[in-house]
């Protein structure tokens, strides 16, 4: 199957503990199926252990922004993919500009130019 990490970003959370779940009782079967002598290819195994690696690590990421910065799970998701899912990156960017992002995860309107001046003026 081999999972691509950017094809995982654009999948909801609850999509990807699903997937997770799957995976997990798929490589479990697939270990059976070697186990009683089946013919399956035991090079699969490896690929759904790297499947559920790669999808624990962005549910991992998603929980750790979303502790550090005290966001949603959405807002930390919307932090990660600014930041090309660099986690030190995007707790560090959200914490220096804590109102870049409002509290659904979309990026903030902020007033700024000659007309926002005028208005504070």
């Amino acid at each position: 199957m081999a999972l691509k990490v950017k094809q995982l970003g654009e999948e909801s959370t609850d999509r990807i503990r699903e997937m997770l779940a799957e995976t997990k009782d798929k490589h479990f079967k697939h270990k059976m199926s070697i186990a009683t002598g089946e013919g399956v290819n035991p090079h699969e195994a490896r690929e759904m252990r790297l499947d559920v690696a790669r999808l624990k690590t962005i549910l991992h990421a998603i929980q750790l922004v979303s502790e550090r910065v005290g966001v949603d799970e959405a807002s930390a998701r919307a932090i990660l993919e600014a930041n090309s899912w660099d986690i030190r990156r995007a707790v560090a960017a959200a914490k220096a500009a804590p109102g870049a992002l409002s509290p659904d995860g979309s990026p903030a309107v902020t007033a700024a130019g000659p007309a926002a001046e005028a208005q504070n003026g």
